[in-house]
């Protein structure tokens, strides 16, 4: 019981780290998103996204390893074994550094053709579409190097230094706003090295902190081919993800920017920096729970870790659904106030992928679980043929003449074949069942999503727009959403634990102001 009161506090402790972290980070990144559209320009903006897309599209053989080297280390560190922990890290860095070689050469040659000649880009920013390329071709290659550091880093647990990094890292991107906003010449070039500069202090800090903590990251030439196989074997399988991902993010951005233009690349853009906001609530629970389901399936406690699970999927949608129905609904509002004057091709953009968002959270905890079984096979496979149906899905659409947003459509309903894919695998990979998820996961979700969004959606539907419903929805939707998911959404053993929690925490700030006193 102490153990698991431990990891208990463990992940509420990282939680709460990871989540101070994404409360900055989401602040100054949408504020530094406001300067730079507003230094930039639509058609600027649009081009420094699908052209350093482009660049992303090579960098999925280097990213499969990302979760690959993560899961390796934590398994490792739950196993205890140092001396297997630095084997790992020393050949997953290496294989880094090879595959770091290879997207040099396919963005210098395939990529640099393609945007030279593919691409929607004006005739007079061709010359800064090729600098904002080639920097960011040098930029992935820094944050490639830096992966195996970062993995080991959350592997520890280390989600402190992690978040005070993270909010460093946005403080730089403010100040290359800054920077961009007050200086003369071409600013889209300006940038391109900018972002490179705060990029390669970033990830010297990453390595910096791994070599005077760690012992097993002062990687020297070290070769293992059982465990290169073992690597490759499971980085082989989410080589499909990567792949599909690819096509679902970058390679859509693209098919956009062929079809309607930079101008709706920058819609797009905007709509996904949203998401991405919505979504650091999400990142942040699932990075901290993570670590400990793969512990736990290491260490063969299948029901802690099936436990686990479930209370993530419904605490990841929990976290979720709180700033989805307020954004959703006033979307509109929400974009004008952050940006100014938006297209409704934005506000539907930023609807329809928070939707696709909402979706996506529930799945997440389902593959962290396969991740730790170490059996990924057919979970990439069949969601990766799903995901990137995505693609030629759209391009069809597209030729047939249906409008840019008709792409997140199609993306909902893969993201919900995906889940209901990801649920057949895990009760056939472990001691999942269909009984307990629905009892102990889905019914929850349902009754908080029924009856939560009740008193926001009638008090959309009797009001007209503007401050007034903005903040009465704002305040209704979070009494409504965080009331059922306190009745209805937690099990009695969850509220006791979060009252006691409080009460201690209550106790702890009385005891040290009367020690000041």
């Amino acid at each position: 019981m102490n153990e698991v009161a431990n990891n208990n506090k463990r992940i509420a402790k990282n939680t709460l780290f990871m989540y101070i972290r994404l409360m900055l980070v989401l602040c100054i990144n949408l504020f530094t998103v406001r300067i730079v559209l507003q230094a930039l320009g639509e058609v600027d903006y649009g081009l420094n996204n699908v052209v350093g897309g482009v660049v992303s599209m090579f960098s999925f053989i280097s990213t499969t390893l990302a979760g690959a080297s993560m899961r390796f280390f934590s398994f490792e560190i739950g196993k205890k074994d140092q001396e297997g922990l630095k084997k790992y890290f020393a050949v997953t860095f290496w294989c880094y550094v090879f595959l770091c070689l290879i997207i040099v050469i396919l963005a210098e040659t395939i990529g640099l053709w393609f945007v030279a000649n593919k691409l929607v880009i004006p005739a007079d920013r061709m010359t800064a579409a090729m600098w904002v390329y080639q920097f960011s071709i040098l930029g992935s290659v820094l944050s490639f190097l830096t992966i195996p550091f970062n993995s080991l880093i959350l592997a520890h647990e280390k989600m402190d230094f992690y978040a005070y990094l993270g909010i460093a890292e946005v403080v730089l991107k403010l100040l290359v706003a800054y920077l961009l906003f007050v200086s003369d010449g071409d600013r889209l070039i300006l940038y391109a090295i900018l972002m490179f500069l705060s990029s390669g202090v970033v990830s010297s800090i990453y390595i910096g902190y791994d070599l005077i903590h760690y012992s097993e990251s002062r990687v020297k030439w070290f070769w293992n081919k059982a465990i290169f196989k073992s690597v490759f074997s499971y980085s082989g399988w989410s080589l499909f993800g990567a792949v599909s991902l690819v096509f679902r993010s970058q390679g859509i951005n693209i098919l956009i920017n062929m079809f309607f233009g930079p101008v709706y690349n920058t819609a797009r853009a905007i709509a996904y920096q949203v998401n991405n906001a919505v979504n650091t609530f999400v990142t942040g629970f699932s990075q901290a729970v993570k670590p400990q389901q793969t512990k736990y399936y290491a260490a063969e406690d299948y029901d802690m870790c099936m436990a686990l699970t479930y209370r993530a999927t419904r605490m990841c949608y929990y976290l979720i659904f709180v700033l989805s129905v307020p954004l959703i609904m006033e979307a509109g509002f929400v974009l004008n106030l952050w940006l100014g004057d938006v297209s409704d091709v934005t506000v539907l953009f930023t609807q329809l992928v928070i939707l696709v968002s909402v979706v996506e959270a529930i799945t997440t905890p389902l593959k962290g679980l396969i991740s730790s079984t170490g059996i990924i096979k057919y979970n990439q496979i069949i969601n990766s043929v799903i995901l990137i149906a995505i693609f030629p899905v759209s391009w069809l659409l597209f030729k047939l003449g249906f409008p840019a947003y008709t792409t997140m459509l199609v993306s909902l309903i893969a993201s919900i074949l995906c889940h209901i894919v990801r649920v057949i695998i895990c009760i056939r990979l472990t001691t999942m069942t269909m009984r307990n998820y629905t009892y102990d996961a889905l019914l929850p979700i349902l009754k908080v999503t029924l009856i939560g969004i009740i008193p926001p959606v009638a008090l959309f539907c009797s009001m007209s727009d503007g401050w007034i419903r903005f903040i009465s929805i704002l305040f209704v939707s979070l009494v409504s959403s965080v009331g059922t998911i306190w009745f209805l959404g937690l099990t009695q053993s969850e509220r006791i634990y979060i009252k006691n929690a409080t009460v201690n925490k209550l106790a702890f700030i009385k005891r040290h102001d009367r020690n000041k006193q």
